[in-house]
């Protein structure tokens, strides 16, 4: 029983540095992703905190995970560094393609160019987009009646019923 639990103990260990190495890749990467935010890096910022990423994945080159996600970094490296130079991105375009593909899969497939142009396009306003997340008065009513409120005594301030 005691090898047994040495064994588990040794082999949990293992998993556990391995775990840590991957926290610590996802930690560098945001770091790398994070210099956006707060300021707009030069590239010499930027090419420190890629090469301190990289390194740890090259040291820790034995789990596949961080390979992975390595290759996938260097894959997607022109839009990341684009991103964190100028802090643009290609997110609204994304969310447009999105739109589009779900307005064509309620359609049931268009079997019209025109339509489905038209259709697209009306689907990515904005105006359109906008009147779905907005409150409709009757609604409004119907979730005000069934709200614990009700008027505190003298000061006009609602306050929840107890």
């Amino acid at each position: 029983m005691g090898l047994d639990l040495l064994a588990s103990s040794r082999a949990n260990f293992a998993n556990g540095r391995q775990i840590y190495a991957a926290r610590q890749a996802k930690e560098l990467l945001r770091d790398l992703l994070h210099l956006a935010v707060n300021l707009t890096p030069d590239r010499s910022t930027v090419s420190a905190a890629r090469h301190r990423f990289l390194a740890h994945v090259a040291d820790h080159a034995h789990l596949p995970e961080l390979v992975t996600l390595a290759e996938t970094v260097e894959q997607w490296w022109d839009g990341i560094e684009t991103y964190l130079t100028t802090g643009i991105t290609n997110a609204t375009s994304e969310g447009n393609n999105r739109l589009i593909k779900l307005e064509a899969r309620n359609a049931f497939g268009l079997r019209n160019r025109e339509n489905q142009r038209l259709r697209s396009r009306c689907a990515t306003t904005r105006r359109s987009r906008r009147e779905a997340y907005i409150l409709r008065p009757v609604f409004i009513g119907w979730l005000l009646r069934r709200l614990p409120w009700r008027r505190a005594e003298g000061c006009g301030v609602a306050r929840a019923a107890r």
